[in-house]
């Protein structure tokens, strides 16, 4: 009996000891379940009963300035057409730095509070929240509203926006204007640097853009047409189709002495010499298949073709005969410094990328770097643009460099990510990554 005695109170213990315990997490259980049914949570529109819109997320403006609108949420009822007065809402900034005009505000009869926000500069991508609390205090939910900061002598990040998708740019200093071809559509730079309109209502489908001497516009678009413009883009006119029957898009490229050089998918390279009007295919010595990437023409009037394929290629005859330069192969970009030197970049198996410049109109060209780089990019990209009386010099894999006369160059941007390289008419420089990361950098 003492021995059935002793085992009996211990699990008479450990049972009582078991029901308490799990009382207790019933209790708070509940009260858990309980208190998700107060929250306001996006996610659980129909329990709640309110729905949460941010009112002014998303805008871009100049860090230590205003936004140019008020921010601030908007709350309704979720089963029924109306709004919600009445409500505290609490601003706190989570990141970025900055002011707010103040703290807490009440939704009016509209459902609506609103504050301003002095953009910090800590960093560009700027971020808010809104807590909203009901007459007796109780926490019905938290709302995020974002913002875009632009500094000065910073690299800021775009993930999402216009820019995102660009492959090509005019920049026309001398009408103070920059057009951006970004995901198959034009887009015109506004007062600010960062604003784009979409002028996807006068022409889509944009594959190239391209300007003359003369400053008139052209572009081609997946219908393989090219258009030209005479007002610097406010209206467009359409030109003879380069190929006839060809439908897709067009590799473009004008020449100073206003040549228009056009290739197409599988179509070699053909040429108008009269602004569009006629066009003639002068492919002679260039081997089949091959696609326009780039053309130079010097002073002296000897053209230089490169190729989608890495191929380089001269003319004497403008343009009619051409002579493939066997020396050089995995061309990637040409460029002809203000000085008159040729500048090429090339694709190596052992290097990465490889530079070569020729003093002597393109008879020979020396190599003056090789630079490792973490992967190659075959595609098409803009690598040079004059900067503050030097040069910026893009090696996909590798980074941005700084140089006058590409012999002797210095790290300026150290993202080995990068693929494009643009600047506008005010100098403010655009960079894509290899995962369409834009950043913009105001170093003026």
């Amino acid at each position: 009996m003492f021995i059935k005695t002793w085992d009996f109170k211990p699990f008479l213990f450990s049972y009582k000891f078991s029901i308490f315990c799990l009382a207790i997490l019933v209790f708070f259980a509940s009260g858990m379940f309980v208190s998700c049914t107060k929250f306001a949570d996006p996610e659980n529109e129909l329990i709640t009963g309110y729905t949460f819109s941010p009112v002014g997320s998303g805008q871009r403006g100049f860090s230590e300035e205003f936004l140019q609108d008020s921010v601030g949420i908007m709350v309704k009822k979720s089963n029924a057409y109306g709004f919600v007065p009445n409500l505290t809402v609490k601003f706190n900034i989570l990141s970025g730095g900055g002011i707010i005009s103040q703290a807490t505000s009440v939704t009016n009869e509209l459902g609506q509070a609103y504050i301003r926000w002095k953009l910090g500069s800590q960093t560009n991508n700027q971020k808010l929240s809104a807590s909203i609390y009901n007459s007796e205090g109780l926490l019905l939910g938290i709302t995020p509203i974002l913002a875009q900061g632009f500094r000065k002598n910073s690299w800021d990040t775009i993930t999402n926006g216009y820019e995102n998708g660009i492959i090509d740019m005019i920049a026309d200093t001398v009408h103070h204007l920059t057009y951006m071809l970004s995901n198959n559509t034009l887009f015109r730079q506004k007062t600010r640097y960062f604003d784009w309109k979409n002028d996807s209502t006068i022409l889509t489908g944009i594959s190239a853009v391209n300007t003359d001497p003369t400053l008139n516009f052209y572009a081609a678009d997946w219908q393989g047409d090219i258009y030209k413009s005479f007002n610097q883009g406010l209206s467009w006119n359409k030109l003879a189709k380069p190929i006839p029957l060809y439908t897709g898009y067009l590799n473009m490229q004008v020449t100073p002495d206003n040549a228009i050089w056009v290739s197409g998918f599988q179509n070699s390279l053909v040429c108008s010499r009269d602004g569009g009007n006629t066009w003639h295919s002068d492919t002679i010595g260039i081997e089949k298949g091959e696609q326009l990437r780039g053309l130079i023409q010097l002073k002296s009037g000897r053209l230089f073709l490169t190729t989608l394929n890495g191929n380089l290629y001269r003319s004497d005859s403008s343009g009619k005969t051409w002579i493939k330069n066997t020396g050089i192969s995995g061309v990637m970009s040409l460029y002809l410094h203000t000085n008159g030197a040729l500048i090429l970049t090339k694709n190596s198996i052992n290097y990465g990328v490889e530079v070569f410049r020729s003093v002597d109109n393109g008879d020979q060209f020396d190599q003056v770097l090789k630079a490792w780089s973490l992967f190659s990019w075959s595609q098409r990209y803009n690598d040079v643009v004059p900067y503050n009386h030097e040069f910026l010099f893009l090696i996909p894999g590798k980074g941005i460099f700084r140089t006058k006369n590409f012999t002797q160059f210095d790290v300026f941007y150290d993202n080995p990510g990068i693929i494009n390289l643009f600047i506008d008419h005010n100098g403010v420089l655009l960079v894509r990554d290899n995962v369409n990361r834009v950043f913009y950098y105001n170093g003026n």
